[in-house]
């Protein structure tokens, strides 16, 4: 994994000292830490994990529902009427089931820290190895998916963490799912969190403030 420059000057600390983290698993030569609750996540991840609850209510997240629609546009240009009609069908089994794997994953990791991930941005290679441990150990997607879960539930207690958790692991639910990203040529774990740095605007205030009424 590359770093930039910049990553050499960052002031190091002890991490097992981090009163606000503990250590969840070592996977692959990797650390895997988690916020002790959604009161020690920083401002920048509270705000993405607030949104990506928010995402969760759609049942596909935005940026798959943009690609499908793409595919769906092309495949109607292109005469194809079959291949549409097999995207709307996948698509609209997605629709109606609350939340899905692949945004559950999405809020999970950007609320776990990997090594000497910084707690006030997410890099392109973080990112990218966030992806990678996701893709390729199921313990790694279980352990997001469960602190997807608990964050979801301290957002709204109306929601019971063990159905929404069963849900989420149910194989035929899941298998549905991969037949939806298998359509739009998706994989599970590739393009779930983008680069985030705090801005000096104070936006993310602001955003957190909105999202925190709804």
């Amino acid at each position: 994994m590359g770093f930039s420059l910049t990553n050499l000057f960052q002031p190091t600390y002890d991490r097992s000292k981090d009163a606000s983290l503990e250590l969840a698993m070592e996977v692959d030569g990797h650390r895997l830490y988690k916020y002790r609750s959604i009161n020690h996540l920083p401002l920048l991840r509270e705000t993405v994990v607030r949104v990506g609850y928010v995402k969760m209510e759609c049942g596909v997240r935005p940026e798959d529902s943009l690609t499908f629609c793409k595919m769906q546009s092309d495949a109607f240009n292109a005469g194809n009427v079959t291949e549409a009609t097999q995207l709307l069908g996948f698509y609209q089994r997605q629709v109606q089931e609350f939340g899905s794997q692949r945004a559950a994953l999405e809020i999970g990791g950007y609320a776990v820290l990997v090594d000497d991930e910084q707690h006030h941005e997410t890099t392109q290679d973080y990112n990218e190895l966030k992806a990678r441990l996701c893709e390729k150990y199921s313990t790694v997607r279980l352990f997001f998916l469960s602190e997807s879960v608990g964050y979801v539930t301290a957002l709204n207690s109306s929601i019971e963490a063990s159905l929404l958790m069963g849900q989420l692991t149910d194989p035929t639910r899941q298998q549905r799912e991969r037949e939806f990203l298998r359509s739009i040529r998706q994989p599970l774990c590739d393009g779930l969190w983008t680069v985030l740095t705090p801005p000096p605007s104070g936006w993310q205030r602001k955003l957190a403030a909105i999202l925190q009424k709804t």
